[in-house]
């Protein structure tokens, strides 16, 4: 695990419930301090397309 860094990561799964084409974006939030209970929007990727059969 990371605390911080370049080198932290992190996986996700979707399961879609109808065939087409979807559209999917990722988001990262942050923390300023190990007790802060209120994540900062860090950055958001760009839409990615998903042809679900």
């Amino acid at each position: 695990m990371v605390d911080t860094g370049t080198d932290a990561q992190a996986t996700g799964h979707v399961k879609a419930a109808h065939r087409g084409v979807r559209e999917y974006r990722a988001v990262v939030y942050g923390l300023t301090s190990p007790n802060d209970s209120r994540p900062v929007r860090e950055g958001t990727s760009g839409p990615v397309k998903v042809d679900v059969r």
